[in-house]
Order: structure tokens, then C-alpha cells, then sequence
């Protein structure tokens, strides 16, 4: 009995309070009826039977009124918008880590040139060259290729998601 009445509680998505006012009995004694200790008036019992009859009759169509619907087109279509700005957007976070990663490779391109002066040349200042070096060695890291890589595998995983809300669009 218990159990049946708080399913029939959740399923309305009701308080107790709120269920109590609705079948004109005292919380305490609709507490006491969910405890099994106390039964509900017969007014009680009827207004209950007749609200969880009209809630399952109206979940049932409702359910698939709103999956078939206009609801589940215009969810789906923000969800296909969302997922084209986002994809814009890590379009636009890709160029600039590409034209990033670019720059560092070119620096450390730069950095290995001024090693090999520096110990080729021993009539200019090899302090100097090796300053340049130092400080185009600093560029070069594997950061800028593990987030291009990282943001690779999101568009993919967009890409992936664009086809699969088209084709739920399309039915």
C-alpha cells in the first residue's frame, strides 16, 4: 500500500502537503495512510483512484503526441544550431592554434639555426647567437600539438553528432 502511494505522490510530482489539500484530508493523516497505519476517507479514496486514472491516460497520449511533435523538432533543430556555433567556433580555435603552432615551429627552426652558427662561426659573437637560440628554444613546445590534436578529435566529434541530429531531423 505504501509504496503504491508514494508512486502515485512521485509519479504527480506533488508534496505531501500538496496531496493532503488536493484530497481534503490533514497532512498528518495522509502521512499516516502512506505509513499504513490510517485509511483515507472514502471521498479520499475515490478523488486519489480518479486522479491516477486521468494521469495515466494522459501520459500515455501525451507521451507520444510530444515525442512525434513539433517539441521534438524544435528541440532537435537548437540542438542542430548549437552544434553548428560550436563547430564555427572550434573552426576559429583551430586556425589560430594552427597559425600558433606554425610560429613555434618556424622559432625553433630559427632556434636550431642559430645553434649550428654559433658553433660555426667563431669570428661573430657566439654569446649573441646562443641568446637567440635560448630564446627561440623556449617556443618550441608539444602543447600547441596536443591541443590541436585534442581539438581535431572535438571537430570530428561534432561533425559526428551534426549527422546523427540531421538524420533524427530528417524522420
Amino acid at each position: 500500500m505504501r509504496q503504491q502511494q508514494t508512486s502515485a505522490r512521485s509519479m504527480l510530482g506533488i508534496t505531501q502537503s500538496e496531496m493532503a489539500a488536493m484530497l481534503k484530508v490533514s497532512r498528518s493523516h495522509f502521512s499516516l495512510y502512506e505509513l499504513g497505519k490510517r485509511d483515507l476517507p472514502a471521498h479520499a479514496k475515490v478523488l486519489l483512484a480518479d486522479l491516477l486514472t486521468k494521469l495515466a491516460t494522459q501520459t500515455r497520449g501525451q507521451r507520444n503526441q510530444d515525442i512525434s511533435g513539433e517539441l521534438y523538432q524544435t528541440t532537435v533543430g537548437g540542438l542542430l544550431r548549437e552544434n553548428e556555433y560550436q563547430r564555427a567556433l572550434l573552426e576559429r580555435k583551430i586556425g589560430a592554434m594552427e597559425r600558433k603552432s606554425d610560429k613555434v615551429s618556424k622559432r625553433a627552426a630559427l632556434s636550431l639555426h642559430f645553434e649550428a652558427e654559433s658553433t660555426n662561426r667563431q669570428e661573430s659573437s657566439p654569446a649573441q647567437m646562443r641568446a637567440f637560440a635560448s630564446q627561440f628554444k623556449s617556443y618550441a613546445s608539444n602543447d600547441h600539438e596536443t591541443t590541436l590534436i585534442k581539438l581535431y578529435l572535438k571537430r570530428e566529434c561534432l561533425a559526428a553528432e551534426r549527422e546523427f541530429l540531421t538524420s533524427k531531423l530528417e524522420k
